[in-house]
C-alpha cells in the first residue's frame, strides 16, 4: 500500500486536499525564519526580539501560570544579560533562561 492509497482509507480529507493543505503549511513555514537558538548567537544590544523564556522549578513553584514568550532585548550594560523590552527589568537568571529568540522584523 503506497501513501496514496493509505491515506484515501482515511475519513478526515481526501489525498488532495492534503496535498493542498501541506503545500500551503509549508509556503507559510518558508516565510518565517526558525526561532533562534541562544547558543548560535545573540541579537544586537537594545534590538527588540521576541524570545523564549524557561522558567526554573523554584520560579514555577512560586507561579503556577507564566507566559513562556516575551519582548525581550540584551542589556547594553551587561554582557549577554537580558531584559524585558516592556518592563524594562533585567531577566533574573535565577528565575528564568531565555532559550530561543526571533527578530520582530521577522513577524511583519
Amino acid at each position: 500500500m503506497n501513501f496514496q492509497e493509505y491515506w484515501a482509507a482515511r475519513p478526515s480529507i481526501d489525498y488532495d486536499e492534503m496535498v493542498e493543505a501541506k503545500a500551503a503549511f509549508d509556503f507559510q513555514q518558508s516565510k518565517l525564519r526558525p526561532w533562534r537558538d541562544v547558543n548560535d548567537g545573540l541579537p544586537e544590544p537594545e534590538t527588540q526580539v521576541l524570545a523564549i523564556r524557561l522558567a526554573s522549578n523554584e520560579q514555577r513553584s512560586i507561579d503556577k501560570e507564566y507566559c513562556p514568550l516575551i519582548f525581550a532585548a540584551i542589556d547594553p550594560d551587561r554582557e549577554c544579560a537580558w531584559y524585558d523590552w516592556e518592563s524594562d527589568k533585567d531577566i533574573d537568571t535565577r528565575y528564568f533562561e531565555i532559550t530561543h529568540w526571533m527578530p520582530v522584523s521577522d513577524l511583519v
